[in-house]
């Protein structure tokens, strides 16, 4: 004999989503990252024009695609990283409601693990890059392979990208900012 359930004890469809799973913003988390991605791509671009480096991830990225290192790959290359820089800032936004608060220091923290992930990653693609050994070289891990100038750049500007982004989702979702902190949400809600 099954058991009849009294209607108070089903569910409402109506039932309003948890407060923390509402709070989200897709449009905050995609911005921030895509913005973060951008500055990202600029200041190597003035790092490599100021000598600093030789590595260039639009370059790099784009010739993955192109097989050539020309305009088409730098532009090609440029807008695949804002893309990636996008949905990484979706990654970025899930930590911060987790922890329940979006700082650009959060960012940071969050970029120390993205930089290791994202240096490692440079380096596997740089093995099986089409244009490897031809035009291009392995950058290795955190671009190591270009010299330590190199990775010390690609290191801050992981952690610039982390500020930024932490800093730009924190104005797409007030409550997770210390600025207000009567409306913090509890990530365990």
């Amino acid at each position: 004999m099954a058991l009849a359930h009294h209607p108070r004890d089903i569910p409402d469809v109506a039932t309003p989503i948890p407060h923390s799973l509402r709070a989200y913003s897709l449009p905050g988390a995609l911005t921030a990252g895509a913005l973060a991605a951008l500055v990202f791509s600029g200041l190597l671009w003035l790092a490599r024009l100021m000598g600093i480096t030789n590595f260039s991830i639009a370059e790099f990225l784009g010739s993955l695609f192109t097989r050539d290192t020309g305009g088409a790959a730098l532009a090609l290359g440029l807008a695949v990283h804002v893309m990636f820089g996008a949905l990484v800032g979706l990654i970025y936004a899930v930590i911060f409601h987790a922890w329940g608060w979006a700082t650009w220091a959060r960012g940071v923290a969050i970029a120390i693990p993205h930089a290791i992930v994202g240096g490692g990653m440079l380096a596997a693609l740089g093995e099986m890059h089409p244009l490897n050994g031809e035009l291009t070289g392995n950058p290795g891990f955190l671009g190591g392979n270009y010299g330590w100038l190199t990775a010390a750049t690609l290191m801050g500007l992981f952690l610039i990208f982390g500020a930024i982004t932490g800093a730009v989702y924190a104005h797409f979702v007030p409550h997770l900012s210390p600025a207000n902190p009567d409306a913090a949400i509890n990530p365990r809600e």
